[in-house]
């Protein structure tokens, strides 16, 4: 995966766990690259990715915001955690593990509710 894939997958990320708060202002390009140790064309990209996603929008002269579109985040935040769950499936079931025995290590790792 190239760098500003990474770093735009890591932003989305923050703004879906409720780092970067709907309708925030993120940090200016130089301190994202500074912080990510990139340069900024880097963030730059990243950005554009994230702005293609619509979680980003620039406001002129103001900076990059996230939006503060409440129901697109909780819809990508569904997203991550169904394609997610789905390659943790992908890869526990070959080796003989059951849903169930799944769903068991998951919640024994203190990460799920009691079924």
């Amino acid at each position: 995966m190239t760098l500003y894939k990474e770093l735009s997958r890591k932003i989305k990320f923050g703004i879906l766990r409720g780092d970067y708060p709907p309708g925030s202002r993120l940090p200016s390009l130089r301190v994202l690259a500074e912080r990510e140790k990139c340069n900024q064309a880097t963030v730059k990209r990243a950005m554009q990715v994230l702005g293609q996603e619509h979680l980003v929008f620039p406001r002129h002269t103001a900076g990059i915001f996230v939006t503060d579109d409440l129901l697109l985040i909780q819809r990508l935040r569904h997203k991550e955690q169904a394609d997610l769950t789905r390659k943790l499936y992908e890869r526990l079931m070959p080796l003989g593990f059951s849903r169930g025995e799944i769903l068991m290590m998951i919640q024994e790792c203190g990460y799920g509710r009691p079924v």
